[in-house]
């Protein structure tokens, strides 16, 4: 960890839950998550389309679930006491209800059961309309999330709202490198409001890193890992860093 360059983002490919066993405890400044949501299991088990594994409005194979119970044990151990845990999350419907609550319960969820406060839920306008059946999704949801709240870092901006408008890029764009995409300027904005300068910034599952993306055009001079377990995706990525002239150190831990 204290080799990393704050400069050059390092992507690392392989299995995340494989990798993250072998990073120190409390060694990680800041967790930016966009983990596959648990809801796509209830769409397979009913054989929904929309969400399948493979999918015709899908320029890639969707992951396979993975579980909170077997991730946020390991962002417990990793991140720093008092510091900050930001993850993606769906829209509230009838699926995805039951994993919210499963998550983000304050005496008997995942998340506080590993030491976590859920500090703020903070719903995040898209420009285009998501994914379903009925009231198309318009927003996702990203989690503020505490570590060990006694000893919380504070923001280092007080003045952002709890409405995060930002551009998405359209689905049909060539600056599309994964279906999930999320904007760069919100990877800008947690960075910094929830680091500072040299510090460890990890994204794990990371698609198309945006994080390491904010972090080289915005010359925030963090030390950010991503970690990528899809060949097709990292490519896509390490493409996106080339075509764009941007420094990118790649570690493949495929065997690990």
């Amino acid at each position: 960890m204290a080799e990393l360059s704050s400069d050059i983002p390092t992507l690392i490919i392989g299995d995340a839950l494989r990798i993250l066993q072998n990073v120190p405890q409390e060694s990680v400044d800041l967790i930016y998550s966009d983990i596959p949501y648990d809801d796509l299991e209830g769409h397979r088990k009913i054989g929904t389309t929309t969400r399948l594994k493979e999918s015709n409005g899908s320029k890639m194979k969707w992951y396979e679930v993975i579980s909170y119970e077997n991730t946020i044990p390991f962002f417990s151990l990793i991140l720093k006491k008092g510091h900050h845990f930001y993850d993606w999350r769906p829209s509230f419907n009838q699926e995805s209800i039951k994993n919210w609550c499963r998550l983000i319960d304050p005496e008997t969820g995942i998340l506080a059961q590993n030491g976590f406060t859920v500090a703020k839920i903070l719903p995040v306008p898209k420009d285009y309309a998501g994914m379903g059946y009925s009231f198309r999704a318009r927003h996702e949801n990203l989690l503020f999330c505490i570590k060990a709240i006694n000893h919380k870092i504070q923001l280092n901006d007080l003045s952002l709202p709890d409405v995060i408008n930002e551009h998405w890029i359209h689905p049909k764009s060539s600056q599309r490198i994964h279906d999930s995409q999320k904007p760069i300027e919100i990877a800008r904005k947690v960075i910094e409001c929830s680091s500072k300068k040299n510090d460890i910034v990890l994204e794990p599952t990371t698609g198309s890193f945006q994080s390491g993306l904010a972090n080289s055009i915005y010359k925030l001079q963090r030390k950010v890992i991503g970690i990528e377990i899809n060949k097709e995706i990292a490519q896509r990525t390490i493409d996106h860093f080339k075509f764009n002239d941007l420094e990118l150190k790649i570690l493949d831990l495929t065997n690990l």
